[in-house]
């Protein structure tokens, strides 16, 4: 008979019975899962292929832009510009903005930004799993002290 008082006590953990109802450290853990584990993941895999470029202007690209209406003292710089690439397109802009004159790069930006094309590195995917073992490893290492403490 106290065997049976025993099995049904509600202090052993192994006899609770679960009413389907999370309780609030099951809700903060699946919060932070979200926070610190799930989102990373989609947000560096959806946006890190496209950090992971380089950029070049294209004869099509210019050749858009010349029936856009923009002239040629814009369009003949960048024909020279046409070979090299370039790792980030701030820097493919700043070499822009050099070469044409300040009031004609002012007033057709937006359609020089637009313009440039870019070039995917093969297999950029690929830098997403070591850049998110990072973050997880930094994510472990402050978490670390609170997970005795029964926070995670």
């Amino acid at each position: 008979m106290e065997e049976k008082n025993k099995s049904t006590d509600l202090r052993d953990p192994e006899s609770r019975v679960i009413d389907g109802w999370p309780t609030w450290l099951e809700i903060r853990r699946g919060i932070l899962v979200l926070i610190f584990i799930l989102a990373p993941a989609v947000i560096l895999s959806s946006y890190l292929p496209a950090w992971i470029q380089s950029y070049h202007i294209t004869g099509e690209a210019l050749w858009g832009l010349k029936r856009k209406g923009v002239p040629d003292e814009v369009i003949q710089p960048m024909l020279k510009m046409r070979g090299p690439t370039y790792f980030f397109k701030s820097s493919l802009l700043a070499e822009v903005e050099k070469k044409i004159p300040a009031d004609q790069f002012k007033k057709h930006r937006i359609r020089i930004e637009r313009s440039l094309t870019a070039i995917p590195v093969e297999n950029s995917r690929y830098f997403f799993l070591p850049i998110l073992v990072i973050f997880y490893g930094i994510v472990w290492w402050f978490i670390r002290p609170y997970e005795a403490r029964g926070w995670f």
